[in-house]
């Protein structure tokens, strides 16, 4: 209600604000701490008097929430923000350092450093309100305490830390990549999400291989972050991205991402390169079926676990050809067509033949077709 008041009326959704939070809650603070930021990012003097004149009435001890929010706007005063300091509960001590480190006092900054660095040798509640005041502290040379939480915090601290991470980092912070990127391999899906936010925020094309690398154990969600993670590093991934798509070494769903980036970011480019890998992929797909010929009726487990990868990679070559058509505006519908070539109706599997038959060059085609109606392999090697 008081974010439809807001659009309406912004003072007198202030005052109902400032009414909600009266006597300051934590969890009420926490609540109303995003709109409170949204409604102080405005510079609305007014309004920010209505704040000021709020706080000078308000004589309860104020929630974190509101020691972070109010602190690093500088609207709470150095020595209220010292009483603090003194705090039993260790999130008071952290919220009012993380608004001392916003101080233009060298002093201010000191007292600031030393308190979160005292919190982050304490217990595991010190610990985690050190991490989420170095978050508040708006102090990007403060993010290397937290390297080591990320590399071998407890699971609670490593996702604290990652959020403080993300609200600090920036195209300075590249050293934070290997942690970073270390996460994004081994972390849950929680860590995972926050993590390649951070990438994003830095912006390194060094992170494109071994994203791209570990994009294999991806959800759909994080695929989506990941693609949209590398459409924002733009032209500067490009040389990177080039690369990894044309290393037959790399995971198809690397390459797949590798693919759909480059496409974006520099269709020419992407337009220059993938006949010829096409036939390349091609290539592959026969040997592969090769290989499997070779090891048919194998005795022993391995070598018939290992017939099976052969037998079934051709079927992941050819999704790869399709989209490449698809991406270089050759096929409609490169995932329809990979599903009607697998289609038990003889008549969807020559729909699906025919369109790919037009999209590629009549030499293509003739390499490609005994793949997609699964002809036998040996007399075409």
């Amino acid at each position: 209600a008081i974010r439809l008041l807001w659009l309406a009326d912004k003072h007198r959704a202030a005052d109902c604000l400032l009414e909600f939070i009266t006597p300051p809650d934590a969890v009420r603070c926490r609540a109303a701490q995003p709109l409170l930021a949204r409604m102080l990012a405005d510079g609305d003097h007014d309004l920010i008097r209505q704040v000021l004149a709020w706080l000078d009435r308000c004589h309860d001890p104020l929630p974190p929430a509101l020691l972070e929010e109010l602190g690093h706007r500088g609207l709470i005063a150095t020595q209220d923000l010292k009483a603090y300091l003194q705090s039993a509960a260790p999130a008071p001590r952290a919220a009012a350092a993380a608004a001392l480190a916003h101080s233009w006092k060298v002093a201010d900054g000191a007292v600031s450093l030393q308190t979160l660095n005292r919190l982050l040798k304490g217990s595991a509640a010190d610990r985690r309100a050190a991490i989420a005041g170095i978050g508040h502290s708006g102090q990007s040379r403060f993010v290397h305490f937290l390297v080591p939480v990320l590399q071998s915090g407890a699971a609670d601290e490593r996702l604290e830390a990652l959020l403080a991470v993300r609200r600090l980092a920036g195209r300075d912070s590249t050293r934070l990549l290997p942690s970073i990127l270390q996460v994004v391999v081994n972390g849950p899906p929680g860590e995972r999400a926050c993590a390649l936010e951070i990438l994003d925020q830095l912006g390194d094309p060094d992170s494109i291989p071994p994203l791209l690398d570990a994009s294999e154990d991806f959800s759909p969600r994080a695929l989506r972050q990941t693609e949209a993670l590398l459409l924002g590093i733009g032209l500067r991934g490009v040389p990177a991205v080039v690369s990894y798509l044309l290393e037959p070494g790399r995971p198809y769903s690397g390459r797949s991402l590798a693919a759909r980036t480059l496409a974006q970011v520099s269709f020419t480019q992407f337009e220059t390169i993938y006949p010829d890998l096409i036939e390349g992929e091609i290539t592959r797909a026969y040997a592969f079926l090769e290989r499997q010929a070779r090891l048919a009726g194998a005795a022993t487990p391995g070598r018939a676990v290992l017939g099976r990868f052969y037998r079934d990679m051709p079927e992941t070559v050819i999704d790869f050809i399709l989209e490449l058509l698809g991406l270089g505006g050759r096929l409609p519908d490169f995932e329809s067509i990979a599903a009607s070539l697998r289609s038990r109706n003889p008549k969807d599997r020559a729909n699906a033949i025919e369109t790919v038959e037009q999209a590629c060059r009549r030499a293509t085609f003739a390499r490609l077709v005994p793949l997609l109606d699964g002809a036998p392999a040996r007399p075409r090697v």
